[in-house]
């Protein structure tokens, strides 16, 4: 909170560095400050700034530059602790001033949003230098292909596929998600 004073203990008119050894969690290294102590008498004033840590979190879908909204996602650190949870959305997340510089972090997915798959992990490490490290991950959409095939009159034989029927896919809440009518080629669900 306060300056560090240091009296009687430089020369005057000497040479020194001032070298950060750890930053403070949340922030990034500085680098040395070079510095020469005044001759005259007069007090000198060392400044060393340091930036906070920033990283931003991104989640597209596997073939986009787009924004991919609904998925539940956390943040852990090394030892697997979750550190922040939030559910991605138009705008990329950001967290600021909270990681350790140098840290290697994991991005996990805890729940993709509805049609698409899980994510692997995403592990980053902060940057020292204080630079905004940026994470994205991605999901593939899920692909499902239906048929409708017609048995023979034995009732065992496959006759292949029969076309006509009208075919409705509900989700466990009875909402409609996809209505069609057999072909004779299998239909995509993505």
């Amino acid at each position: 909170e306060e300056p560090h004073e240091i009296e009687g203990l430089l020369a005057p008119g000497g040479e020194y560095l001032l070298r950060e050894e750890a930053p403070p969690d949340g922030y990034a290294w500085e680098e040395e400050i070079r510095f020469r102590v005044s001759e005259d008498g007069t007090v000198d004033a060392v400044v060393m700034e340091d930036r906070p840590t920033r990283a931003e979190f991104t989640k597209y879908e596997i073939s986009g530059e787009r924004e991919l909204p609904g998925a539940r996602l956390c943040l852990t650190d090394g030892g697997g602790a979750v550190l922040e949870r939030w559910v991605s959305s138009a705008q990329a997340h950001v967290i600021e001033g909270a990681l350790k510089a140098g840290q290697t972090y994991c991005l996990r997915e805890e729940a993709p949003p509805d049609g698409y798959w899980p994510a692997e992990d995403v592990f980053f490490t902060v940057p020292a230098d204080g630079s905004t490290v940026r994470v994205a991950m991605r999901d593939r959409p899920t692909r499902v292909f239906v048929e409708k095939h017609a048995l023979e009159k034995d009732g065992h034989t496959d006759a292949g596929l029969l076309p006509g029927a009208r075919l409705r896919i509900r989700d466990a809440g009875g909402r409609i998600r996809a209505e069609w009518v057999s072909g004779r080629t299998p239909h995509c669900l993505e």
